[in-house]
């Protein structure tokens, strides 16, 4: 568990304590089709946390809070696109409690071949019982049906680990 301490301009010093960072282990997270009926679920590994935990993170992507408190949330995303010259248009977004928050991310793609990151983080008071989603979807207007989710393994697995597709971190705040 990785921890910093800072301290601001009172008296309370804050410690950043790593709760997890899980990756997907899928080669590619991909929608079953065009529009945002068919958009897929972002997965992040195996079930962890649960009871004594204050997370519980499942393996179909679900990540609940179980305890209410000041959490930084990074999501990391891997994508790209194969075949056909048509624009494909894919949408990231996070559901909370059912109800999307922030707003929608999309990116064209307009030849097969490109690879593309995307981080986001947020920093918030997360009360308990919060139900946190991550989506990607495919546009249903002026999209060609191609591209996700893709990891990229490393040509030397044994000097450098693979670049997941999807990456969950999730550290919390913690006055010392």
């Amino acid at each position: 568990m990785a921890s910093f301490v800072g301290q601001g301009s009172g008296k309370s010093k804050l410690q950043l304590q790593r709760l997890f960072d899980s990756e997907s282990p899928l080669a590619e997270q991909l929608p079953t089709g065009l529009g945002f009926a068919n958009a897929r679920q972002v997965t992040f590994g195996s079930e962890i946390g649960g009871v004594g935990f204050p997370y519980h993170l499942e393996a179909n992507g679900d990540l609940t809070i179980l305890e209410r408190d000041n959490y930084s949330l990074t999501v990391s995303l891997r994508f790209d696109r194969a075949g056909s010259s048509q624009v494909s248009e894919l949408w990231f977004y996070i559901f909370v409690d059912g109800v999307q928050a922030g707003r929608s991310i999309s990116y064209d793609f307009d030849k097969a071949g490109e690879t593309h990151y995307l981080d986001f983080s947020t920093l918030r008071d997360i009360p308990s019982g919060t139900l946190i989603q991550v989506f990607i979807a495919r546009d249903l207007n002026n999209s060609h049906n191609s591209g996700g989710l893709y990891r990229k393994n490393s040509s030397e697995p044994s000097l450098l680990n693979s670049a997941p597709c999807a990456q969950l971190r999730l550290d919390r705040f913690l006055n010392i």
